[in-house]
């Protein structure tokens, strides 16, 4: 056939039938693409560390894909020329300059419109695995993806563990850690800057962590292991029992301890069976009865405590009342009674401007007990009405206390606290660590742990200020305390600990003036690390480390893993 003839067959006469059905399904088939795109965009990204690290994969895709078209670009240019010089010299049909062209574009547009899609589409299917199977399968399908792909880190574990079908199979951690016990003489330090993580001040800035000069814990780092740590959920703020029940091993929703438990246990007070603790806070109220500071002033010790000692004298029929200080504003209130509920909501309503909530039970029990708290608020405004700034209080942390297996069965380590506030010796009680007198200084801590070295496994010291700050959204103050943090890591080291991890509870950011969601900065360091590369200890390096972004149940699995205290799993 020569040209002339392949020209005139070319025309809308001479195209079968059966030809149009190519463009009509592939009409069809961008039409439901575009319903399915819709979909899929409608749905959340997850939280705002997965809304940034999807945003950078979708940079970093559009940038590639920017300069590998001006590479094609250019190559087709040839090409089309030569194709042009073909036909003209009759040696190919004409519709060529017309079909290559138009291929060439369709095929960079369907590589420009999948990548949008697939990055759009990463986070989307990562948050989506976490509420069910389902609902994880749905969204990598109708964005054309053929992986269950999302930010890296968030992965492995979080996508099962999120689906209904697996955790009702899921291995129980502390059954396992029991089973592959392995005890040796090496020595593990957990130190926590209580609200270590944060945030910048304006875009693009540094955070308090990595604004702080911290040189001891950079040089950490530069033979450590960096990650970040995920107290209870992605996108969850934790409180202070969840999150560092969390540091411990012990999974938070699954042991949701209250606060006034924690608190009662963090002053030595014997709880029993038939006790409910309450954490209190002294606070301050108006004329009507509106909260006007939730912290009373943060008053000091000297006020504190005679007014706990008035509190003490409030009676209730049918009930024992008790009432101790605990540390500047703080307080503990115990009823002990037959009968008694512990699913009461906080009177705290976490602003000012507004009254006290009213207590409520979610159950005839509990309902008993926030009659109780509902009594011992009304005769404590009348004994504090005088007593301003601290001329009311708040009740958090409603609760009995819960079974729980204890640090030494599951781990195999003796463990100690070093902690200087009641309220994380007692988490520390709670799980049988030893409660060691830690005095009230950084340096009283360190002094402590050199002389208790030689008694214990493991360790867990708490320095608290870098949260306090925090809360006050004093960032030059946080950044302070965090190189005052720094400053014990070299008393550390000189002890030659087999394993230390440094991190927070939770993140308290200055710009927030409060607990948040985002993960928190976690190092490493031991013998057996694979060192990562970083050059200090940050948020920034951590989002990259080594260790990635993982659930804080499984912390202890690593200081165990790197302390030689597991046996190998499986034959």
């Amino acid at each position: 056939m020569n040209v002339s003839v392949a020209w005139s067959l070319a025309t809308m006469s001479d195209i079968p039938s059966l030809f149009w059905l190519a463009p009509v399904a592939g009409i069809v088939a961008l039409l439901m693409a575009r319903v399915f795109s819709a979909s899929v965009m409608k749905r959340s990204e997850g939280d705002a560390e997965m809304v940034r690290t999807a945003q950078a994969v979708r940079d970093g895709a559009i940038a590639y894909l920017k300069r590998q078209y001006r590479v094609v670009f250019g190559v087709f240019i040839v090409l089309i020329a030569f194709l042009g010089l073909l036909a003209w010299l009759g040696l190919q049909p004409k519709l060529t300059m017309l079909g290559v062209p138009l291929a060439g574009l369709l095929s960079g547009l369907t590589g420009w419109f999948g990548m949008k899609m697939a990055t759009n589409a990463s986070a989307r299917t990562t948050h989506a695995a976490k509420q069910s199977l389902n609902e994880g399968l749905i969204v990598p399908f109708r964005s054309g993806d053929r992986e269950l792909r999302g930010p890296r880190r968030y992965v492995t574990q979080d996508y099962y563990s999120c689906s209904e079908k697996h955790d009702s199979n899921m291995t129980d951690i502390h059954k396992l850690t029991r089973k592959l016990q392995r005890r040796n003489d090496s020595k593990i330090i957990l130190y926590v800057g209580d609200g270590l993580g944060g945030l910048p001040l304006e875009p693009g800035g540094k955070t308090e962590l990595e604004t702080a000069k911290t040189p001891n814990l950079d040089a950490l780092a530069q033979r450590g292991s960096l990650g970040m740590r995920i107290p209870v959920l992605p996108g969850i703020a934790p409180g202070s029992g969840p999150g560092h029940l969390g540091l411990f091993g012990y999974d938070p929703l699954q042991y949701d301890i209250g606060r006034g438990v924690l608190e009662a246990l963090g002053i030595d007070f014997e709880l029993g069976p038939d006790d409910v603790a309450i954490r209190g806070n002294f606070c301050t109220v108006d004329g009507d009865g509106n909260i006007t500071d939730r912290r009373a002033g943060r008053i000091g010790n000297e006020i504190g405590a005679p007014l706990c000692e008035k509190l003490n004298k409030i009676t209730i029929p049918g009930v024992e009342v008790f009432v101790q200080h605990v540390k500047e504003y703080r307080l503990v209130i115990v009823f002990r009674g037959a009968g008694l509920g512990g699913e009461v909501n906080d009177t705290d309503p976490q602003r000012t401007g507004v009254p006290p909530l009213a207590p409520k039970g979610e159950d005839a029990a509990s309902e008993k007990t926030a009659e109780i708290c509902a009594e011992f608020l009304r005769q404590a405004a009348q004994v504090l009405k005088d007593d301003a700034p601290a001329n009311l209080l708040t009740m958090r942390g409603i609760a009995k206390m819960p079974p729980i297996p204890t640090f030494e069965e599951v781990y195999g380590t003796k463990a100690a606290a070093i902690a200087v506030y009641p309220m994380y010796r007692g988490l520390a009680r709670l799980v049988g660590m030893d409660i060691l007198d830690a005095g009230q200084t950084l340096d009283d801590q360190m002094k402590c742990l050199e002389q208790n070295w030689n008694k214990y496994d493991f360790f867990f010291v708490h320095f608290k200020y870098t949260d306090s700050t925090g809360e006050d959204g004093n960032f030059e103050a946080k950044v302070q305390r965090t190189e005052e943090l720094d400053t014990a890591i070299p008393k550390m080291t000189v002890l030659k600990p087999d394993v230390i991890i440094v991190t927070g509870d939770h993140s308290t950011p200055a710009k927030m003036k409060a607990h948040s969601g985002h993960p928190v900065p976690t190092l490493l360091a031991s013998d057996i690390c694979r060192f990562d590369g970083s050059k200090e200890f940050g948020e920034a390096a951590c989002r990259v480390g080594e260790l990635g972004i993982f659930e804080s149940k499984y912390l202890m699995l690593q200081a165990l893993a790197h302390a030689g205290r597991l046996e190998k799993y499986g034959a």
